[in-house]
């Protein structure tokens, strides 16, 4: 049974990924020591899984989807603080790699693979904190992410001197009784496809050119998009944006333009965005491409 379970994990962990048949096979191949205790069994076995892991999957997307997950992270940040950022004494402060904080309660040390800071006149008057998973959410996952955020004295409920701190969690998939929890934790789930190795399986000619997104990402409660993989580019959120303009060079300062944009004059068609946002041609094309796909749209 634990051994059942372990190989789950890794199943759902790495299928897909480049050498994931490799490595599998040498895990099915580990010879199993004989032994009554559970706890002997299981440090070894994880041990034999852990050295094939390094051995295949030491590059593997996990750090891709941490950097994809930073973004969506200030993103929703951008979201949340929206009333505070909107003056000028306020702004936001980021990192691009895991940022390492100790706990105020324990002064032990947390490796964070998202992190902002709300800045008023250039101190920190909230954070917010995520953790990224390329797989299914696990009881244990949120078990630690909430000690520690207990060691960081999270504070989601703000007083009138105090600003809210925020929390989430990205993965592809997230149980619904987990998804629960996360919320009576004041921890949003976000949504996100898994990274898999561009290498790792072939893509058809006549899309080749268009999967520069390798990840598609929507927050669960979200309603703006019109299909599971269509975005609006009148409604989306920036979250939303940042991944339907993922590969088109686009920056975020250029879509925060149009989300302010939109608000008086909302866009008709892919010509008027261009115009507007002053586009060169081969970004044109490349988002010409996405609406051939229907990855966007300009519904009203």
């Amino acid at each position: 049974m634990i051994r059942e379970k372990i190989d789950g994990r890794f199943r759902g962990a790495y299928k897909g990924y480049k050498n994931f048949d490799l490595a599998w096979q040498e895990i099915q191949n580990i010879p199993l020591k004989k032994t009554k205790n559970l706890r002997v069994f299981y440090q070894d076995y994880t041990g034999e899984v852990l050295k094939i892991h390094e051995k295949y999957f030491q590059e593997a997307p996990e750090q891709k989807f941490e950097g994809d997950a930073r973004g969506l992270v200030e993103a929703k940040c951008r979201e949340k603080w929206e009333k505070y950022l909107s003056k000028k004494a306020y702004k936001l402060s980021t990192v691009e790699t895991t940022k390492v904080i100790p706990g105020k309660k324990t002064g032990e040390k947390h490796a964070l693979d998202c992190y902002v800071e709300l800045l008023h006149n250039g101190i920190q008057v909230a954070r917010g904190f995520g953790e990224a998973k390329n797989y299914e959410l696990l009881s244990s996952h949120l078990r630690i992410f909430s000690e520690w955020l207990d060691d960081f004295e999270f504070n989601s409920y703000p007083s009138d001197n105090t600003h809210p701190d925020l929390a989430f969690m990205i993965a592809p998939s997230c149980p619904s009784l987990l998804e629960k929890k996360l919320k009576s934790k004041n921890i949003e789930f976000i949504q996100a496809d898994k990274v898999i190795d561009k290498k790792s399986t072939p893509l058809p000619k006549s899309t080749s050119s268009t999967v520069d997104k390798i990840i598609e990402t929507k927050s669960t409660s979200s309603p703006h998009l019109t299909s599971s993989t269509t975005v609006n580019i009148n409604t989306a959120n920036e979250a939303e944006l940042i991944i339907a303009f993922r590969g088109t060079n686009v920056k975020k300062k250029t879509i925060q333009k149009l989300l302010n944009n939109r608000k008086s004059n909302p866009y008709k068609d892919l010509n008027h965005l261009v115009s507007d946002l002053k586009f060169s041609d081969n970004v044109k094309a490349k988002l010409q491409v996405k609406l051939d796909n229907e990855e966007i749209n300009f519904s009203d």
